[in-house]
């Protein structure tokens, strides 16, 4: 497709606000249906989020029911992009979502572990074998479904573990810090570190 392009917006995506609910960039090329199932799904979270959260509510519903068609100015041939919510909770969107931040994510351990290679041994005691460890930090759901999608709410959560993983990673023994000799300060192991992904 050429980059000279004019988007022209169809369906139900005329709806939408100018700002892309993609933040997990799962929009695609294809125009594939999803099952009916998922559709079931999608709609069964939007209910519960309409009066929290009605954008996202909406965006739920319209994706893949949505999309955006973009006509290019040289062959006048019309490409039809479906529009997506990218949200964590819908069976598509999270599957493209997981893949995006998989391969992300391998390129950053790829560069880590070059970096890495280069560092000498800075921990306690003889030289061990380095490897990376995997670690998942979960949090209590609320009891009422209801309040399991209120938004603000989920953000604080995240915000929080966020804030408390620089204080659990320095009391690991892959965090901790260490002084060098004849120098009062402290400093973090330069043979370690860690990449921090919301799922």
């Amino acid at each position: 497709m050429s980059s000279a392009t004019r988007p022209t917006r169809i369906g139900r995506a005329s709806q939408y606000p100018t700002t892309s609910l993609d933040t997990q960039r799962t929009s695609d090329t294809q125009s594939h249906s999803d099952p009916p199932w998922v559709y079931a799904v999608r709609d069964s979270i939007a209910e519960h989020l309409d009066s929290s959260w009605p954008i996202r509510a909406k965006a739920m519903r319209d994706c893949g029911r949505a999309g955006i068609a973009f006509r290019c100015k040289k062959c006048g041939a019309l490409h039809v992009f479906p529009r997506r919510c990218g949200a964590r909770t819908c069976p598509t969107c999270a599957r493209k979502g997981a893949a995006a931040l998989a391969h992300r994510a391998s390129k950053r351990v790829a560069s880590h572990d070059l970096a890495m290679e280069l560092q000498s041994w800075d921990g306690p005691g003889s030289e061990q074998l380095k490897a990376w460890k995997f670690l998942t930090l979960t949090r209590r759901a609320r009891e009422k479904i209801s309040e399991r999608f209120e938004h603000r709410a989920l953000r604080k959560q995240v915000r929080s573990t966020r804030e408390h993983w620089r204080d659990f990673w320095l009391a690991t023994p892959w965090g901790r810090q260490k002084r060098d000799p004849g120098n009062r300060n402290k400093r973090i192991r330069k043979d370690t570190s860690y990449l921090f992904a919301e799922g």
